[in-house]
């Protein structure tokens, strides 16, 4: 078993060309043209599993925890008009989230596969995620 610490940064640049929808009557979805920048930076810890044999499959994990501190633009308005009345909304980012991350990944030669989930909470928000990977080399 390793054990890593780390630090982490990311710079995430997003531009959004407004549009009002058609054909939806009213409820048109209208949404403005907004730029944003996010940044986000903090330290973490890594647990690396040693790769181990399983019958014929090599099995190896990790699992981290991190924390990131945010700044820059954090909220996406979008306008939308309901029943002929203005509805706002927002889209937002975590603000500065502990993320808990982990993994597990088998080979069986040629084949890989793995699955990986997080979890962030920030306040009274909170954020999750799974995903599954299989990878054929040839």
């Amino acid at each position: 078993m390793a054990i890593r610490p780390f630090v982490h940064g990311q710079v995430a640049h997003q531009a959004f060309g407004g549009f009002t929808e058609t054909g939806a009557d009213v409820f048109a979805l209208t949404v403005e043209d907004v730029e944003l920048t996010r940044y986000q930076a903090g330290p973490g810890l890594e647990v690396l599993l040693p790769p181990r044999a399983m019958g014929s499959a090599r099995v190896s994990g990790d699992l981290s925890v991190r924390y990131a501190a945010s700044w820059g633009d954090t909220d996406y308005r979008v306008d939308a008009a309901m029943l002929g009345a203005r509805v706002g909304g927002q889209l937002s980012e975590l603000d500065d989230p502990v993320t808990l991350a982990g993994g597990l990944s088998a080979a069986w030669g040629a084949v890989e596969s793995s699955v990986r989930g997080f979890y962030a909470e920030a306040g009274d928000q909170d954020s999750a995620g799974l995903s599954l990977d299989v990878r054929v080399t040839f």
